[in-house]
């Protein structure tokens, strides 16, 4: 609301932006831009010393802030990779203008840092955790060396993305958990990550 009241300038955007990326370690970047797709700041944690890790133009970023500023309404990409390399969701928020939309802040998230803050360790501990995108493909693993059985293994679809993407969790092959503990234990994390 600040950008769209005029009362944040380039500067004052990227230090309060930094700050925000420094402080949630999910964040590799936060960008503003107008409506034309013309960046006008991007702010990423100065300490990490990492370049922005994606394009205003890539192609999967252009079409969702086109539509954030069609619909007025916050909209995000699917998991795609960046330019170096991470799987990466962003997240874009109209700029209001009246009736209309001025532009957009979008959040990069990196996938693999979303997954470790949102899976307790305890989880990572007795499986083996991993957000599977389209077509059964391991985006990102928080993985645990241990042998797993593939008898305990469940994928939970996400609905923020329509059931394109999962959390699969896959049970130690050595535990004091029966299957219902891990049955509750999928449902658990699934839901979690599915608000």
């Amino acid at each position: 609301t600040e950008v769209a009241r005029g009362a944040f300038d380039v500067g004052s955007f990227q230090e309060e932006a930094a700050r925000c990326v420094r402080d949630h370690p999910e964040l590799i970047q936060i960008r503003w831009a107008d409506d034309d797709l013309v960046v006008r700041a991007i702010a990423a944690d100065p300490l990490a010393m990492k370049p922005p890790a994606v394009s205003s133009t890539a192609p999967e970023s252009a079409d969702a802030a086109r539509r954030a500023t069609r619909s007025g309404e916050p909209t995000h990409t699917g998991l795609f990779r960046s330019n170096d390399g991470r799987f990466v969701i962003e997240l874009y928020e109209p700029i209001p203008h009246g009736r209309a939309a001025a532009g957009t802040v979008c959040g990069t998230y990196s996938c693999g840092q979303l997954l470790r803050q949102a899976v307790p360790r305890h989880v990572v501990d007795s499986n083996r955790v991993s957000l599977v995108g389209e077509g059964g493909q391991v985006v990102c693993s928080l993985r645990n060396d241990a042998e797993v059985d593939r008898t305990l293994a469940g994928d939970v679809p996400l609905a923020v993305f329509g059931g394109t993407v999962a959390v699969r969790l896959e049970r130690h092959a050595t535990g004091v958990f029966g299957p219902q503990m891990w049955l509750l234990t999928l449902l658990c994390v699934g839901l979690t990550l599915g608000m």
